[in-house]
């Protein structure tokens, strides 16, 4: 009986293993098939082929490309930051600037994914700012915080001409974020 118990309670805690360990994986896969299908939606709009979501149902569009030139990497960013949107993609958060106009664009991700490379920047990195009309506005990171949640606001408010981009802390928590990880970045003007 006490060898029966040892065996559930073994498969138990293994189920439950091989149950996070595919949701893990799921979420990142699901990250990346979505940059995938984003990259064709948006190379599609930058070419004059039409603004067309990503897939029949997705409710979002692609609006800008984010570059990390130190880190080699590329995002594609969409329009709105809801829940459904940034489960594919960081989002521009309406009522802030649009991409590329005067104002502070804020921009929100999720850390398990596409905002990972937040953690690897650091004062004075380059951002780009890549726009369907071809425009290119670059960004230079100066000033990295980490606030309470209930602060993201105020850093959001500001006026100036700035590429705000936002997303839970710590990056290596399990747990709901309560508090945000906000690197800003002024635009640069060469």
């Amino acid at each position: 009986m006490r060898k029966r118990i040892i065996f559930y309670c073994f498969l138990f805690v293994f189920c439950c293993g091989l149950f996070l360990a595919g949701k893990g994986l799921f979420i990142a896969g699901k990250a990346c098939l979505a940059q995938a299908l984003l990259e064709t939606s948006w190379e599609n709009k930058v070419m004059g082929k039409g603004n067309r979501t990503p897939w029949p149902w997705a409710d979002f569009k692609p609006m800008a490309c984010l570059s990390f030139p130190g880190q080699k990497q590329h995002i594609i960013v969409v329009n709105g930051a809801s829940g459904t949107s940034l489960a594919f993609a960081p989002g521009h958060l309406d009522g802030s600037a649009q991409p590329g106009s005067p104002g502070n664009c804020v921009i929100f991700g999720h850390r398990e994914t596409h905002f990972r490379i937040l953690k690897d920047l650091k004062i004075g990195d380059t951002i780009r700012l890549s726009l369907a009309d071809g425009r290119l506005k670059e960004y230079k990171v100066n000033g990295i915080q980490i606030i309470a949640s209930s602060d993201v606001y105020k850093v959001i408010q500001m006026n100036e001409e700035l590429l705000t981009l936002v997303t839970c802390y710590p990056f290596d928590s399990v747990l709901p974020g309560k508090k945000r990880y906000v690197v800003c970045a002024k635009a640069y003007t060469g």
